[in-house]
């Protein structure tokens, strides 16, 4: 579901051609002793670490580091020459001592590096959401960690973690300004993006973007935006607003998909008061608003950037909706009470969540209030007007996620699949069968999840 560009190895920094020589030969190049380096724990987020150190002349340095003497990781090497050096240490867990020295890298490439010193990661707060390892995770198509988030019932305030494939916390973001049921990479690797919404006030919706440093790179108020964005090639995003009107003496929330500019600008893209027919459904019964109807409810948003076409997912219409994005118009209707296709030999799904484009088709996570939670791929002939099934999962035991869910698949056919309220994340083979399972100890609920291969020191 998410692409990930640019993500630079913090955690596997190439050796030089000096490192590569001694392992080589044996020998240890002659250099002189490195500068010492000092390590700061973030205030905030207690398992980053910064390290800086100055030089004498402007070069280029990264940081090793690691559990031990032996190191094992180390971060980018600088760009550009400074006296000043910054690096920050991701990947750690809280409370754990880590060894680390400064490496500077002299014109002629030969690598100095500093003396060995400690960094004591501090105590992650209580209120961050843990995770049991049921079943450790061996899956190589994998990366090293998982980005998710996490709910709290009352949907007023949640949490964006990054996991070790054994459940440890390594980032944590509290977003007490509203739940973020969405957090996706950004482009360039350094950081992410999310949409927090407020049940209470939707009008206080935000979308923001924060390095992997903890800094806020960029924020917009969006009122009434909700569930997910999308970042767009050229810049910007996409993501769904709500739009409020009165029918007859009651008021109803409809949807609108809505490009935002880097400047906050919006365009309106699609809207279901013109596009999708008004059927009562469950929205009638079960509101995210004190006040309206939650009639159409987006809960995931799409981009093909090959077809020029949104794909957007309705929880309670129960279908995926194929929007084009030059002109607006619905392409096509794929399940609910005005479904254009036929199944063969699947019943369909819905309610659903997390739309992802795949080649010939679309993938889903099916929430299923009636046979148990799965995740389902289909391949899509808008010709003839059949769906096919070409995958699914679903664990052993039957899980009912009613609330979010996620389904993420890798190169090797793998894949992660996010239970939702069910507050399973199961790691995948590409044969079905089941090669990891984290579970949250809380009483919360999980949003997306994708596996991340690397941090990108923050520039």
């Amino acid at each position: 579901m998410f692409t990930m560009l640019a993500f630079l190895t913090a955690c596997a920094g190439g050796p030089s051609d000096e490192r590569e020589k001694a392992k080589d030969t044996g020998e240890t190049p002659e250099v002189a002793a490195g500068p010492a380096s000092i390590a700061t724990v973030d205030e905030a987020i207690v398992t980053l670490a910064r390290v800086t150190w100055t030089t004498d002349a402007a070069t280029v340095g990264f940081v090793e580091f690691g559990p031990d003497t032996s190191y094992g990781w180390s971060t980018p090497t600088n760009s550009v020459a400074v006296a000043a050096h910054e690096a920050i240490l991701f990947g750690l867990t809280g409370e754990t001592t880590y060894h680390f020295r400064a490496v500077t890298v002299g014109e002629d490439g030969v690598e100095v590096p500093g003396p060995d010193q400690t960094v004591t990661t501090g105590s992650i707060p209580a209120e961050v959401p843990t995770f049991t390892e049921v079943i450790p995770v061996n899956s190589p198509g994998l990366g090293p960690w998982v980005l998710t988030s996490a709910l709290d019932p009352g949907g007023d305030k949640g949490f964006i973690l990054v996991l070790g494939l054994d459940g440890k916390v390594v980032w944590y973001l509290a977003t007490d300004s509203g739940a973020a049921a969405s957090a996706r990479p950004t482009a360039d690797g350094a950081g992410i993006y999310f949409v927090t919404f407020h049940e209470a006030d939707p009008t206080a919706a935000r979308l923001t973007v924060m390095g992997w440093d903890g800094v806020v790179r960029s924020e917009l108020e969006v009122p009434f935006a909700h569930h997910d964005a999308v970042e767009l090639p050229e810049g910007g995003w996409v993501t769904a607003i709500s739009e409020m009107r009165e029918v007859g003496d009651e008021t109803i929330a409809g949807d609108t998909i809505v490009e935002l500019a880097l400047d906050g600008s919006q365009r309106v893209v699609w809207s279901a008061w013109d596009s999708l027919r008004m059927v009562e459904n469950k929205g009638w019964t079960t509101s995210r608003f004190p006040d309206a109807i939650d009639w159409t409810h987006v809960n995931g948003i799409e981009y093909d950037p090959v077809e020029l076409a949104y794909y957007v997912s309705f929880y309670y219409p129960e279908c995926v909706v194929k929007i084009d994005r030059g002109t607006g118009e619905t392409i096509w209707q794929l399940g609910g009470d005005d479904n254009e296709f036929q199944f063969i030999d699947d019943d369909g799904f819905g309610p659903q969540h997390a739309p992802q484009v795949v080649p010939g088709g679309l993938r889903v996570f099916d929430n299923n209030d009636s046979t148990g939670s799965r995740a389902v791929e289909y391949q899509i002939d808008d010709v003839g007007m059949t769906v096919s099934m070409t995958w699914s999962f679903a664990p052993p035991e039957k899980i009912w996620a009613l609330a979010l869910g996620d389904v993420a698949r890798y190169a090797d056919g793998s894949a992660l699949v996010t239970y939702g309220s069910g507050r399973e994340i199961f790691a995948v083979a590409a044969d079905g069968s089941i090669t990891g399972q984290l579970e949250v100890d809380q009483f919360v609920a999980l949003g997306s999840s994708a596996s991340i291969a690397d941090f990108d020191r923050a520039q």
